[in-house]
């Protein structure tokens, strides 16, 4: 895009999107069960909705609830509840849709759910008959929470992360069905880590440079990489949504107790986003200027509202400090499990000389113009 160094890029969905829903279906019982506490991305989350993916928090934890998250009646979605201001399609076909209001945003999973986010943390959720819970708390978990965090002008990335033995984090970047997951599967198999995230990764600047927080620990993954990586709990993985063939791993967050607080953040050692190329006979890895490393930031940062030029510019500037102060690489590999310890390999090799990039010149700069 001529004149703009970079472009923020609304995730994509794993799979298809859901069907309209049909007149006189279910409508789905949301285990309203009484307030439940949990952490998300850091955050305490209260919820009448009970989340299994996510880390409890025990009685009288001294962190505060950040979100809240309801649910109102069932909804039949007309087109004209609201005045849409954005919509987004796969494959000609809408997705998801978001209309602002006068205290927040509402974003439209169609044929699933409407899931108001008001601007003080409450979060209310109107399904749709028929539509399934395990499809419900993935538009939750892994659609509008990393999108309501973003607004709040932190930097929210689509990206997998492993906390390596020494204590720092390895961030891989890319879209849906590039293969971050399963990546991240094997490099923490390699290095004796811990896969902290599969998809959502919130950056936290601090005096030693830049942290990853976690939204919640485990993996999705498609059914070859499952039964080729952990063919043990093929046969137990819980679905991740209707409309996805991708399952859901649930693993032990690090630093906890009974599964009971918070994951630490873990500081950055690298970040490298995925690059898929059909030719790719060995691996490919580089480090990126300053320039493209804060393009490709923030094509994978999550984003709510994409015509809020304040939020844009605050993720901006926190995208160019991420990489004054972290390297980030390109990479690619033959996509074979064969070659997933040799790609590992290669990341801790960078990794151990890893440097921030270096301002060549055509660093971008913010205009609040």
């Amino acid at each position: 895009m001529a004149g703009c160094f970079c472009c923020i890029a609304v995730m994509m969905p794993d799979g298809c999107v859901p069907s309209s829903c049909r007149e006189g279906a279910h409508v789905p019982k949301l285990a309203f069960t009484g307030l439940r506490r949990y952490t998300y991305a850091g955050l305490g989350l209260e919820s009448s909705l009970v989340f299994p993916e996510l880390v409890q928090m025990p009685a009288g934890h001294s962190l505060a609830a950040d979100i809240f998250v309801g649910v109102d009646a069932p909804v039949v979605q007309r087109d004209t509840d609201h005045p849409w201001n954005q919509r987004w399609e796969v494959e000609g076909k809408p997705w998801l849709m978001l209309a602002r209001c006068a205290d927040g945003r509402v974003l439209r999973f169609p044929g699933s759910a409407d899931i108001a986010m008001r601007d003080d943390g409450a979060i209310r959720i109107a399904a749709v008959a028929g539509a399934g819970m395990d499809t419900i708390r993935h538009h939750v978990l892994d659609q509008a929470l990393p999108r309501f965090i973003a607004q709040s002008g932190k930097l929210v990335l689509h990206a997998s992360a492993v906390c390596m033995a020494d204590g720092r984090a390895v961030l891989f970047l890319g879209n849906s069905g590039d293969g971050k997951s399963t990546l991240a599967a094997g490099f923490a198999a390699r290095c004796g880590g811990q896969v902290l995230a599969d998809d959502c990764v919130v950056l936290e600047p601090a005096l030693d440079g830049v942290r990853a927080i976690p939204s919640y620990p485990g993996l999705r993954l498609w059914h070859d990489s499952l039964t080729n990586l952990y063919p043990q709990r093929a046969a137990t993985a819980a679905r991740v949504a209707a409309y996805s063939s991708k399952r859901r791993l649930e693993f032990p967050p690090i630093n906890t107790e009974s599964q009971s607080v918070s994951i630490d953040p873990a500081p950055i050692a690298a970040i490298f986003a995925l690059e898929v190329w059909s030719d790719t006979k060995e691996i490919w890895l580089g480090s990126l200027s300053a320039k493209q490393a804060c393009q490709t930031l923030m094509r994978n940062a999550f984003v709510l509202d994409s015509d809020d030029r304040r939020n844009s510019l605050a993720l901006i500037a926190q995208a160019i400090e991420t990489v004054r102060q972290t390297t980030v690489f390109a990479l690619d590999y033959p996509r074979r499990y064969d070659w997933l310890d040799r790609a590992a390999d290669a990341i801790l090799a960078r990794v151990a000389v890893a440097e921030p990039a270096v301002n060549d010149g055509t660093a971008p700069r913010i205009s609040s113009n």
